[in-house]
Parts: C-alpha cells; structure tokens; sequence
C-alpha cells in the first residue's frame, strides 16, 4: 500500500468514526427498544467517584452499545449472515424446530450473591417467613432436552445457590420442566417468558408452599387473545419465518372488577388486561399493560391479606392469580428510583413475594441495589 493510499485509508476511517460519533451524540436518546422490549441504557452521569470506580466508563460502554447508529439494522444483518452460513445458533439464541431457547453463555453470575444477600438481609429485618422467593427458570433450563450439550452444571450451579441462601423459595423448575416435556407448553417458542398455563403452575406451587389452597383449573375459563405472538427471543435470533405463539387467558368472574392503580402515572383502569396491546408487537403486554414502577391491586371491601410483590416481568401474568387471595402492592425495581424503604412500608404487608427470573437474580445488579438500599 503507497503513502497515498495509507493517508486515504486513514482519511476514510476518521470520517466514519467522526460521523457515527456526531450521530451518536446528537440523536435523540432512545429509552426502550420495541423490538428487543427492554428499557435501552441513557447517557452516564459523570460524578468524581463512578469515575474513578469504573462505573462511569461501564455506564458508558452500555450506552454507546445500545445507542449505536443503524444498531438495529447491523444486528438483523449479523444474525442473517449467521443463519445463512446454516449455524443453528444465533445471538444468544438456539434454534429447534419447536422453541428458540435463549443461551447463557456467561457464567459468572456476578449479580447473584450481591442479590441474595440483600434478600437475606430484607428477610431479617422482616422476619423470614414473611418473604418468599418465587424464581422463574431460564428457558434453557427448562427447554433442556432441546440443547445438544449437557447443560446440568450451569442449571445446578445456578439453583443451588439459590436454594443454599436461607430464603424460602419453592422449586418451580421441576413441575415447568416435566409441563413442557409433556408438550404442555410451559414456556413460549419464541419468547423467554412462560406461558399462562406455565405461570399457573407457579401460582399452585407458590400457593402449596404457603399453606394455601389454589383455584383448580376448571375454575378458570381458559380465552385465546391472541395466535400471532412473536416475542423477545425470536427477535434476538434473526429468524424471519417462524410458527408464531398463542396467548391465552386464564378468566374468572369478577376479573374485570378489579382496581387497577398505576400510582406514578396517576391513573385507574378496570381489570388485569390491555387488550390494545394485542395490536402491538409487545403482545405480551396484554398483562397489565406492560412493565410500571408501582401498581395497587384492589378488589372492593374486603378481608384478603395484603402483598407485597417485589418483581420482573416474569409476574405479569401470574397477578390475576395472586389477586384471587391478596389485596398486591407491585413494584419494579427497574423502574423507580426511590428506594424500597421510601416506596412502601415493609411492616404493613401480611406477606412479601419476590418473583423475577433466575437470569435477572443472577445479573441485574440493580435489582438487588435497589431492595438494599
């Protein structure tokens, strides 16, 4: 290569660095990514001590990820050459002809023992047997039988952490995974969330654990919303022909009489369901509308003890069953700033449930941050 050429490499390279750093820095900050249906990281803060400690350049590292030009396009790109190249995994995500199972590939679980400590000190200050951990398992644990390698260490490294933390948490796994085996259904093929019936299992098992009688299946009027469903981890994979999803809905009378009150947005709704969010293409979001910092559950005048349900989106569609015994406090995390403390009155709930997703227990940070602080 002549000196020339060298300068007009180099020229070239500058211009693109200097152009996807200006389109970078002066379009508009998105917050949340419909395809991916994940809050998006906003621009760091800088302050003397996150800059010292690492966390300003962390922060900046994720942003500059999840803002970058064309992010969207270059990633569909990626995942097509990959699939082109006929490898069956993609992005995290591989490919059956039954499920897309969303891949760990990390395995340091650097969030977990934070979280559960913080769990374990909540459940001091409360007394234990007032807080449950109801964990929701990764996909790939309980689509197993799908992989082509022995995932059994990565399952059990994982959950007997959890279940050695000294927080009551009943085992959900061992009935979601013998459900979908049994073609049940238990979780979706293209998302990484259960499904109805998979959040029912949850809900009976939570329910045995407390000594407390669930509703049986017949009680429930089982509704199709929805059979064009494609989720999160179809997303990620980069398929783009794939047998969709069907959601149901598991009614009961009188479900529509509940009090919805979304408490930052200052508004109340009627009933667990969205169902302009079928027309969306975060179907999910059916239940409850989506994600909120902090939602009141009410049914009228009545006795039922009172919960407080610390959560992913995992419980969205376990609620409407939680609201059969329990007038619920939600609160997520991921979406309010003021501490637990600040939020409620821990001493003013029968009960406290913790219910998230192993994946979220074992790497979200913030999660644990937020019951600690």
């Amino acid at each position: 290569m002549t000196k020339r050429s060298e300068y007009i490499f180099l020229i070239i390279c500058s211009a693109l660095v200097a152009t996807l750093g200006a389109i970078l820095v002066f379009s508009p900050v998105k917050s949340f990514s419909e395809k991916e249906n994940r809050a998006l990281s906003g621009a760091p803060s800088l302050r003397l001590h996150t800059f010292f400690d690492g966390e300003f350049l962390d922060e900046l590292s994720d942003f500059c990820t999840d803002q970058f030009p064309f992010r969207e396009y270059l990633t569909d790109l990626k995942a097509k050459c990959e699939i082109g190249l006929g490898k069956r995994e993609n992005n995290g995500v591989f490919i059956t002809e039954s499920a897309l199972v969303d891949l760990h590939e990390s395995e340091d679980y650097v969030a977990l023992e934070p979280n559960l400590a913080a769990l374990r000190s909540l459940a001091n200050s409360v007394g234990k047997e007032k807080l449950t951990l109801l964990c929701a398992p990764r996909s790939s644990d309980v689509n197993a039988a799908l992989l082509p390698y022995d995932a059994s260490f990565s399952k059990d490294a994982l959950y007997s952490r959890i279940s050695a933390a000294g927080i009551d948490s009943p085992d959900v796994l061992t009935p979601l995974a013998a459900l979908q085996a049994s073609s049940g259904r238990a979780w979706y093929a293209t998302d990484h969330h259960w499904t109805t019936r998979g959040a029912y299992v949850a809900y009976r098992t939570l329910m045995e654990s407390l000594d407390m009688s669930a509703y049986d299946l017949d009680f429930f009027d089982v509704d199709s919303a929805s059979h064009s469903f494609l989720g999160t981890t179809y997303s990620k994979s980069g398929i783009t022909d794939y047998m969709p999803d069907s959601i149901y809905l598991y009614r009961y009378e009188g479900d529509e009489d509940f009090e919805i009150e979304y408490v930052y947005e200052g508004k109340v709704e009627r009933g667990f369901y969205d169902f302009d969010k079928l027309d969306t293409k975060d179907k999910y979001a059916v239940f409850l509308g989506g994600n909120f910092a902090h939602i009141r559950i009410r049914q009228g005048e009545n006795d039922k003890p009172r919960l407080l349900l610390i959560k992913d989106s995992f419980a969205n569609s376990a609620i409407p069953f939680l609201a059969l015994h329990f007038d619920i406090d939600v609160i997520d995390p991921r979406y309010i700033s003021a501490p637990l403390g600040e939020t409620v009155n821990t001493d003013e709930y029968d009960k406290i449930l913790i219910l998230c997703g192993a994946d979220t227990l074992a790497t979200d940070m913030g999660f644990g941050k937020w019951i600690g602080k």
